[in-house]
């Protein structure tokens, strides 16, 4: 997501920047935001008839998605905010589903400190994602340690296989899971 708003504000000389000033590369977000706002209130309603357990894979599959089309696709503005949507939809769809799996899975005595630990798991993964965002391009880096062509793609690439891997165990998980249930 960090390379997401990268894109908007860097130059069009880069080959890949958009040229938006940073105040409106900031907005590229916004329909990450709206996404997930909307994904919440779909959790909520549909989530007592497919399960939630069923959410997170879908969620997942969801960010795969965003991130594919992502990667294939962040050469114009319109590109970039309707992969953040999707995105937005399958975090939200995830991120909603995470706390009632967590207060069924956990005793009482321990749900405060189950979804704690969940916060910090998510933050510390986005820390991770960045960080190997930053090692991409920073690998493949232009004159001056500026970002190039490859090294976005290369990184949007990488998130795009990474959650596509995550979404096809959480998948699996849940077939299997279903079966022995």
């Amino acid at each position: 997501m960090s390379v997401g708003s990268l894109v908007p504000q860097a130059p069009p000389e880069t080959g890949y920047g958009l040229g938006l000033p940073v105040l409106w590369a900031g907005f590229v977000i916004f329909p990450r935001s709206v996404g997930s706002f909307v994904a919440n209130r779909i959790v909520r309603a549909v989530g007592h008839r497919t399960g939630m357990s069923a959410l997170l894979p879908i969620g997942a599959v969801v960010m795969a998605v965003a991130g594919t089309m992502l990667w294939l696709l962040h050469t114009e503005l319109w590109e970039i905010l309707l992969s953040m949507l999707v995105f937005g939809l399958g975090m939200g769809a995830s991120y909603a589903a995470m706390p009632a799996l967590i207060s069924r899975s956990v005793a009482v005595d321990e749900l405060g400190s189950s979804a704690s630990f969940n916060q910090v798991l998510r933050t510390i993964g986005s820390s991770f994602g960045t960080a190997i965002s930053a090692a991409i391009i920073a690998a493949y880096a232009g004159p001056g340690g500026s970002a190039t062509v490859e090294s976005i793609t290369m990184t949007f690439g990488v998130g795009a296989f990474l959650c596509l891997s995550l979404g096809v165990a959480l998948l699996a998980h849940s077939i299997v899971r279903r079966k022995r249930d």
